[in-house]
């Protein structure tokens, strides 16, 4: 939750200092607590606050029942997907024997860039069904943890491939064309397509996102978050040919 609250000045909690902070303030110290509130984004002061008045033992209670609901309603009917998982997993792992760790990075993110931060020693890849379509970044320390969508098992004969329909359905909105077409004039960050587009910052991340999953646009992580087109754009002609056995 500190993690969440905090948002994007961990940076500066890399340090010494930083880090005695934020252990203080996992001990229950409520002055460490308020300081780590003075970092955080819109809101988190509030939400800090309102942690310290509910105090640390009611607060560690409705932390445990809600992994345990969410145990219970989300993650065990979800049981069945143990085994694309592990597989998924399997697979990642035999990439980075012959993959470099950036381009393990891409690969399994489908078009996340991570350049590397200062403080930041180690990437934890962790595959995910719950958040799919979606990718979360956090970290923890030194180290940059990266929750990518886990791979689908294959489909049944006959069935379009997932990628062929990801990236159709991707370029079947008109907001998302002009994504492309903005970004082939370079790298943007979110604010730029913004202003470019007219639109706001949330819902151009749900497009992002979209044309992100189809294998259309990259993100770069480093000291700025920018967006741009993949090199080597699917060959849609070639797709929809072997799909219909015209290849």
């Amino acid at each position: 939750m500190l993690t969440t609250l905090i948002g994007g000045r961990l940076p500066a909690l890399r340090t010494t200092e930083g880090r005695v902070l934020v252990k203080s303030a996992l001990a229950g110290e409520s002055r460490a607590t308020l300081a780590l509130a003075e970092r955080s984004h819109a809101g988190g002061p509030a939400i800090i606050r309102r942690l310290i008045q509910t105090g640390d033992k009611e607060v560690k209670h409705l932390t445990l029942e809600v992994l345990d609901r969410w145990n219970r309603e989300v993650f065990r009917p979800m049981g069945d997907n143990a085994a694309a998982l592990e597989a998924d997993v399997n697979a990642r792992t035999k990439s980075a024997r012959r993959m470099s760790s950036h381009e393990l990075v891409d690969f399994s993110t489908g078009g996340v860039t991570y350049e590397g931060e200062a403080g930041i020693d180690r990437v934890l890849l962790v595959p995910s069904i719950v958040t799919r379509p979606w990718i979360t970044i956090s970290e923890w320390d030194s180290t940059k943890i990266i929750c990518y969508r886990a791979g689908r098992p294959a489909n049944a004969a006959g069935e379009p491939n997932r990628d062929t329909v990801l990236v159709y359905r991707a370029l079947g909105d008109e907001t998302r064309l002009r994504l492309l077409r903005e970004l082939a004039a370079g790298d943007r960050r979110l604010a730029e397509l913004a202003q470019a587009l007219g639109l706001s910052k949330s819902t151009l991340h749900g497009h992002l996102a979209v044309l992100r999953t189809a294998g259309l646009i990259r993100l770069s992580l480093g000291a700025d978050k920018k967006y741009g087109l993949r090199p080597g754009l699917p060959d849609l002609n070639r797709i929809l040919a072997d799909f219909i056995g015209r290849g």
